[in-house]
């Protein structure tokens, strides 16, 4: 047991390569004025850190250095209670562990390279995992991240995969800077996140970039309701959209989220193009029960637009159609691939997922 250090509990040096395992580490740098500079493990060469409990430190439960590498920080049965659960200035490999009830942040990344964090348990922290503007290359995979206030702030570079953010108080995600990746549109590189519960949302996006949260798992089955539970550009345009499917599924056809979708009201828009998939042409129609101002826009998968179909002009009531030869505003043929049409019809939206094959 290593109890009650006026500074740090244990202090590795530069030229030190050490095992730390099974120990009690609790309760040090409580004795020192402006003690947050000291935590229960101050790693400044290389460790395998396994099997502790690491509690009640008034600064870090661990620390790793700036510059330091080969750190391995797993199956470590309680992170708790400290001022910060795990501070990373240098890199390792975090993994298994359970990160909680700490004061600030459970796992607090600062501007560094190549971190990993797998299956990990971060719970009723103020912060499950925060990321530091500058770091880069951070892979957050089956991570549950659930009951703290907030889940993950981010304002660095992190792909986060098959991980939980649950019942978080103030926010599931929250969006500093951009370089989030939430799942792309790719069996390859799909989410798998499963986001539930999460108050007031579940995402919030505070970046002007476009957030793919594609293939994952949600609270509700309708997009709407889902939508309900995302802070971005539809609530203030100088922010991004976050683009999302709204279950796991390979039907290409399915509602996609886009830019500036509000829910429909009774005065309804039908929208439809077929054929869908198409080659070199298909053809592009809707009705309109009342007259309104159209505008129609095609996005790629990135948020990206490619094309205006229709800029804004008035339309009488009715049904109408014309032919789309598959062309971007430059007049080059769009690549393979899906593509998103929107229709505006006054402040109802529509969207329509094609395939382009050629």
């Amino acid at each position: 047991q290593i109890l009650s250090n006026l500074e740090h509990g244990i202090f590795i040096g530069s030229q030190s390569t050490v095992n730390i395992w099974n120990n009690t580490i609790s309760s040090n740098g409580t004795g020192v004025t402006g003690g947050e500079d000291f935590s229960g493990l101050l790693i400044d060469g290389s460790a395998m850190v396994e099997s502790n409990i690491i509690e009640n430190n008034k600064g870090g439960g661990i620390t790793v250095n700036e510059n330091r590498y080969n750190t391995l920080i797993r199956y470590n049965k309680k992170i708790n209670g400290n001022r910060e659960g795990i501070m990373m200035r240098g890199h390792a490999a975090i993994e298994y562990n359970t990160i909680s009830n700490n004061q600030e942040k459970g796992i607090y990344i600062d501007t560094i390279n190549g971190i990993s964090l797998n299956t990990n348990t971060m719970s009723e922290n103020r912060v499950g995992v925060y990321v530091q503007e500058g770091a880069m290359d951070i892979s957050m995979f089956n991570c549950d991240l659930k009951n703290n206030e907030r889940g993950l702030v981010t304002k660095g570079q992190i792909k986060v995969r098959r991980s939980s953010i649950e019942n978080n108080s103030i926010h599931g995600i929250l969006i500093l800077m951009p370089g989030i990746d939430l799942g792309q549109n790719s069996p390859d590189e799909a989410g798998y996140n499963t986001f539930r519960n999460n108050v007031p949302v579940n995402i919030k996006n505070r970046t002007p970039d476009t957030v793919l949260a594609y293939l994952n798992y949600w609270d509700y089955s309708d997009t709407l309701a889902i939508d309900s539970t995302i802070l971005d550009n539809d609530e203030d345009m100088a922010f991004g959209p976050v683009l999302f499917t709204p279950y796991l599924s390979k039907d290409i056809t399915g509602l996609q989220k886009f830019p500036n979708k509000k829910p429909l009201g009774a005065d309804n828009v039908l929208f439809a193009v077929h054929p869908n998939p198409f080659k070199y042409f298909t053809n592009v129609s809707f009705s309109l029960e009342n007259a309104a101002l159209i505008t129609l826009r095609v996005f790629d998968f990135r948020g990206k637009e490619v094309a205006t179909l229709i800029d804004r002009k008035y339309y009488q009531r009715g049904k109408y159609s014309f032919s789309w030869n598959g062309t971007s505003d430059s007049g080059l043929l769009l690549q393979s691939g899906l593509y998103i049409l929107v229709i505006k019809a006054d402040n109802l939206i529509r969207t329509k997922i094609v395939m382009v094959s050629r």
